[in-house]
C-alpha cells in the first residue's frame, strides 16, 4: 500500500541563489492571454462571476465564469478575456454561442470527476465545435491526465476532493492528495499543462504545487471574500445543500458545504501578495521563472516539522 502526501506533509529545500528577487520573472501565457500571475479563479457562483472575470484579467490572472448563471450574463461573460465553465448538460446553441462572441473562448469542462466516457467524447465534441481552448474536467491520475492528452485536451485540472468546501472524501470516501495528484501526473507525461485546483490554503501551498509540476493553480477558498466576490464573505460548494437547491434541486448527493470567510479586502491586493510571494520563494530556491520552479527538491516532513514552522 502506498503512502500518498499533501502539501502539509512537505516542504522545499532551500538552494544556493545567485540571483536576486528582482531578477524573478513569472509571466506566463496562458490559452494564449499573457499573465503575470499563475493563478485561475474557480468557476462556483460564490469566487467568478461577470465583474471577477474582468478584474482577474486586469490583473494578469484569468477568471472562470461559473456555469448556473443565465444566458444573458454567461454570453455577456463570454465577451471578455476569461474563460466559460462548461459541461455535457449544455445546449449546442448556447456552446456555439460563445464562440460566436470569443473565438479563442477558454472552455473549462466543469466537472468533478471528468475521467468518464461521457466527458472525454464531450471534449472531442468541443474540438470539432471549434473551441481552441479546452480545460479538462477533474481528473486525479496519470491514466486521467493520459486520455484527456490522447484525445487531443493539453490542459489538465487537477484535483478531486481538495477543495475547501468540498466533502467528496468525507462522504464518498474517494480522492487522491492533492500534492501527490499533481507530483505524479507530473512525473508521468511528457507534455501537457497542469492546472493544480484545490487544496491550497495559502500562499506556500501555491508555491509548492508549482515546484510539484502545476503551470497553474486554481484558486477557490483563497479568493472568496474578496471586494469584488459575487456572495460577498459566503463560499459555497457548488455540490452544497445551499448551491444545490439554489438550482432549484432537490434529489442530490451532497459534497460541499457553505461557510463564511473572513474579508479579504480586493482582489488587487490578494493577487499581488501571491505575485510577490511566488517571487520570493523562487529567490529562496535559486530559480528565475516557473519553469526553473517545477520539480525543485522537496523533502517529506513529520508533523512536528511543520508544527514548527506555524506562527
Amino acid at each position: 500500500m502506498q503512502k500518498l502526501f499533501t502539501f502539509n506533509d512537505i516542504l522545499l529545500v532551500p538552494q544556493y541563489s545567485d540571483t536576486e528577487r528582482e531578477d524573478v520573472d513569472i509571466h506566463s501565457n496562458f490559452c494564449g492571454y499573457d499573465m503575470s500571475v499563475p493563478v485561475v479563479s474557480s468557476p462556483m457562483d460564490s469566487v467568478t462571476d461577470f465583474t471577477v472575470v474582468g478584474e482577474m484579467r486586469k490583473r494578469g490572472g484569468i477568471g472562470i465564469h461559473h456555469r448556473y448563471a443565465d444566458e444573458y450574463e454567461m454570453i455577456r461573460s463570454a465577451r471578455q478575456e476569461g474563460g466559460i465553465a462548461v459541461s455535457p448538460s449544455m445546449s449546442d446553441k448556447i456552446l456555439e454561442s460563445f464562440l460566436e462572441v470569443n473565438p479563442n473562448q477558454i472552455a473549462v469542462i466543469d466537472v468533478a470527476h471528468g475521467y468518464t466516457k461521457r466527458n472525454l467524447d464531450f471534449a472531442r465534441k468541443l474540438q470539432d465545435m471549434g473551441y481552441k481552448h479546452i480545460i479538462s474536467g477533474n481528473i486525479a491520475t496519470p491514466d486521467a491526465a493520459l486520455a484527456y492528452l490522447h484525445v487531443g485536451v493539453k490542459y489538465l485540472r487537477v484535483g478531486i476532493g481538495s477543495g475547501h468546501v468540498c466533502t467528496t472524501r468525507v462522504n464518498l470516501g474517494v480522492g487522491v492528495p492533492q500534492a501527490y495528484a499533481v507530483w505524479s501526473i507530473y512525473k508521468e507525461i511528457q507534455s501537457g499543462v497542469i492546472i493544480s485546483d484545490g487544496g491550497h490554503s495559502n500562499t506556500g501551498d501555491i508555491v509548492k504545487a508549482l515546484a510539484l509540476g502545476a503551470d497553474y493553480v486554481m484558486l477557490g477558498s483563497m479568493l472568496a471574500g474578496c471586494n469584488e466576490s459575487p456572495l460577498g464573505t459566503t463560499y459555497r460548494g457548488m455540490a452544497s445543500k445551499e448551491a444545490q437547491f439554489a438550482r432549484g434541486k432537490q434529489d442530490f448527493v451532497v459534497e460541499g458545504v457553505s461557510k463564511k470567510v473572513e474579508p479579504k479586502g480586493s482582489l488587487k491586493d490578494v493577487l499581488e501578495n501571491i505575485r510577490m510571494s511566488i517571487e520570493q520563494a523562487c529567490y529562496y530556491l535559486g530559480v528565475r521563472n516557473l519553469q526553473e520552479l517545477k520539480g525543485s527538491d522537496f523533502y517529506e516532513i513529520t508533523q512536528n516539522s511543520y508544527l514548527e514552522g506555524l506562527a
